[in-house]
């Protein structure tokens, strides 16, 4: 159960359910006159509609986020027209002058103000919803600017090995350019699964799950290490730990962990660190390898475009980071001096 999205959908329906209790008990004492019967007969609809609104909004593909920005909008209503009546209710009462059915008209108003920030907040996620769309658009372009370069420029090595193989014959270097073919081809299938893995994030609803972070890193070192003999992978942190985040947290991390095994020599060393800092959960992942190159920190950070590409570019870096923005955080690349290894930042919401 999403219980972020229960209390923004209940929250709805609670707006509903007061007005009712405040509309229904009035009725019979306005219902002598016209003009307080339809505005009963109004308050009565805006009620149930809020009370049917919860529920629609809980199994709606709105996001948990948006669910919770919508509630927002109408609980900001509800106060500032509360506070604003109680204000005139007060200058009222020290004016000597008195108001017929003060909280059935206030009820009343209440609920034409809660429906108005409403419609404001609707609005104001389709706001957000187009400048995500806006955003999907430009890391598909991304996508599809760098899928191209490096599948031509793998095809391209494919294809001079391949004469090499041809034309050389000899046993050793048969061996040697057939094992470079295959490296090359478990690159294009990493990257197939990359791309994959994209799609879906942009598809998906990440409705922010709660993820216990140390079983899921205690897993990742156990998957990597069993491929990796050689490294040494460890994890530490402060005790058990939560975040917000989904399943494809792991693959954020293990791309991570990954390129530093692949760069970081014969027999690298991968720690991974957690600490509660705050509101949030930051996990660093360092290695001892070569850090990472400036250019390439220079297009995750700037998110400048991708239009020079070098053929050194995967997607790791762009798929961790995708990831984590898209649960609501951020990945950092510290500051390491030449030579001192790499240090990626992960900093997810603290469940």
């Amino acid at each position: 159960m999403n219980v972020s999205r229960l209390v923004s959908a209940g929250s709805l329906s609670l707006t509903g359910v007061a007005l009712f209790v405040i509309v229904s008990n009035s009725v019979a004492s306005v219902a002598s006159d016209l003009a307080g019967l339809v505005a009963a007969a109004f308050g009565l609809v805006i009620s149930v509609l809020f009370v049917a609104i919860g529920p629609a909004v809980y199994r709606s593909d709105l996001k948990t986020a948006h669910a919770a920005r919508v509630a927002g909008w109408n609980l900001l209503g509800v106060v500032v027209t509360v506070f604003v009546l109680a204000l005139i209710g007060s200058y009222q009462r020290a004016a000597g002058g008195a108001v017929s059915e003060p909280l059935f008209s206030a009820a009343i108003v209440v609920g034409v103000s809660a429906v108005a920030h409403v419609l404001i907040g609707i609005n104001d996620v389709r706001r957000i919803r187009t400048r995500e769309l806006s955003e999907q658009y430009k890391r598909s372009a991304v996508i599809n600017r760098l899928v191209r370069h490096n599948l031509r420029h793998t095809a391209q090595l494919l294809l001079g090995w391949g004469d090499r193989l041809a034309t050389d014959g000899g046993d050793e270097e048969t061996v040697r350019i057939g094992e470079r073919l295959k490296a090359t081809g478990d690159d294009l299938g990493t990257m197939s699964d990359q791309v994959k893995t994209v799609t879906q994030l942009v598809d998906s609803d990440h409705g922010g799950e709660t993820v216990d972070l140390r079983a899921l890193l205690d897993s990742l070192v156990d998957d990597r290490s069993a491929a990796n003999p050689e490294a040494t992978i460890t994890v530490s942190g402060d005790g058990p730990a939560t975040v917000v985040g989904g399943k494809k947290l792991k693959i954020a991390f293990r791309e991570i962990v990954d390129n530093a095994l692949e760069h970081a020599g014969s027999a690298p060393t991968v720690e991974i660190e957690y600490e509660r800092v705050g509101g949030e959960v930051v996990v660093r992942i360092v290695d001892d390898g070569p850090g990472i190159p400036d250019h390439q920190r220079e297009l995750i950070e700037q998110n400048v475009e991708e239009s020079d590409l070098s053929h050194g570019n995967g997607l790791g870096l762009w798929l961790s980071k995708w990831i984590v923005e898209a649960y609501g955080g951020e990945l950092r690349l510290p500051p390491t001096d030449d030579g001192e290894g790499a240090v990626v930042e992960f900093h997810l919401d603290a469940a």
